[in-house]
């Protein structure tokens, strides 16, 4: 059976990185007092573009996101169910963006080829989903029913948290009050935000004043939050928005020791598209389970 997996740029993937890889854009919007500007995320903008003009920019101008439009997931099904038995889709997490609807409507007129997950997953996850799906089908023999229960449970074993200082982003886009980010920004606190794979939802759950405070509590969570599902952690990702390599390498040193170098993390830039409502020099940790 040849299989062939549609994601959008949440996924920070590139069509060139494997064979049967299709990448659909979201969209980035520069708005001004004048005019608008769309980029698509990954294609014609990459997050060192979008953070020197996030950082650069002038009063009054702001960054917001679009989503894949029906059409654009119409045609490109329409050309791979010529090529493919069975095309599997994984859209951005359906908690962060109605662009999961447009899939699910393209979904009723492609049932019998074109299987889109309630993966609930960006970024890293994403990548790591689609390897496990790779084997899940070296296994078992496909079925709608089957896979959907594989992502149900796989869904349970991830986990994230989002450091941030800047919160303006995250307000603007009706994550955060006024009034919290306020508080947040005038007591300079690290605001950490969890992304849990069983929901799909981005939900503040604590502050610290000290980077090392917030990196505790953050694994912590983590730990507590996956080890209900699993009996260890199997992998680890720290994605940025920050490109000092220096800065990185030690964040990335100081989970590890965290994490009683129990795993291997891996290093990643952040998508732009989710740059667009973390801000500058935010970051993220990401675990899974076995």
């Amino acid at each position: 059976m040849r299989v062939a997996f549609l994601v959008d740029s949440v996924s920070n993937l590139k069509e060139s990185q494997a064979q049967h890889l299709y990448v659909l854009p979201l969209f980035i919007i520069e708005s001004t007092p004048e005019a608008e500007t769309t980029f698509s995320s990954g294609f014609d903008i990459d997050l060192k573009t979008l953070t020197d003009k996030m950082a650069n920019a002038p009063k009054g101008v702001k960054f917001s996101t679009s989503q894949t439009t029906e059409e654009i997931v119409r045609a490109k099904v329409s050309e791979l169910v010529e090529q493919y038995d069975l095309i599997i889709g994984i859209p951005i997490d359906k908690e962060i963006s109605a662009s999961y609807a447009n899939w699910k409507l393209v979904e009723k007129d492609y049932a019998s080829k074109f299987h889109v997950l309630d993966a609930r997953a960006v970024e890293m996850i994403i990548d790591w989903l689609i390897n496990d799906i790779k084997g899940w089908l070296n296994t078992n023999p496909y079925s709608r029913e089957g896979l959907d229960r594989f992502v149900e449970q796989y869904r349970k074993k991830t986990a994230a948290v989002l450091f941030v200082t800047d919160t303006k982003p995250l307000v603007a886009g009706g994550r955060l009050s006024n009034l919290k980010s306020f508080i947040i920004k005038s007591l300079k606190f690290h605001l950490l935000i969890s992304f849990l794979g069983e929901n799909g939802k981005l939900q503040f759950f604590d502050k610290a004043r000290s980077t090392h405070d917030a990196h505790k509590l953050a694994v912590k969570f983590l730990k507590k939050q996956l080890l209900k599902h699993s009996a260890k952690l199997k992998r680890g990702a720290f994605l940025t928005t920050v490109f000092d390599e220096q800065t990185n390498t030690n964040l990335v040193q100081e989970f590890d020791k965290l994490l009683d170098h129990s795993i291997n993390i891996e290093q990643s830039l952040l998508s732009p598209v989710i740059c667009t409502h973390t801000g500058l020099n935010s970051y993220v940790i990401v675990l899974q389970g076995e």
